[in-house]
């Protein structure tokens, strides 16, 4: 067996986002919307920029649209939500 130096790790990869606080409460609106007992957070997505909230995605009815909205908008932090969320049934 042979061992060749490593030639193609010249610097340790680095994440680029504009602002590390909008990570953490990203993290936490869709920690918050995976905790609700009232509807599937499973194709919801979430965005954050400044203390706005963009939620993308689909739900099974419009009860979970509004659910996803108060529940996005309660997160400390959290000052604006832009809830695009759609309603459609899961595909099984």
């Amino acid at each position: 067996m042979v061992f060749k130096p490593q030639t193609f790790h010249v610097l340790p990869p680095q994440a680029e986002m504009d602002d590390p606080m909008d990570a953490v409460l990203e993290a936490d609106v869709a920690e918050a919307l995976a905790r609700a007992g009232a509807l599937d957070a499973s194709r919801i997505d979430v965005t954050i920029r400044g203390a706005a909230a963009c939620l993308e995605g689909f739900v099974g009815s419009r009860s979970e649209v509004d659910v996803a909205g108060e529940i996005a908008g309660q997160v400390d932090g959290v000052k604006v939500v832009d809830n695009r969320l759609m309603v459609q049934a899961a595909v099984v």
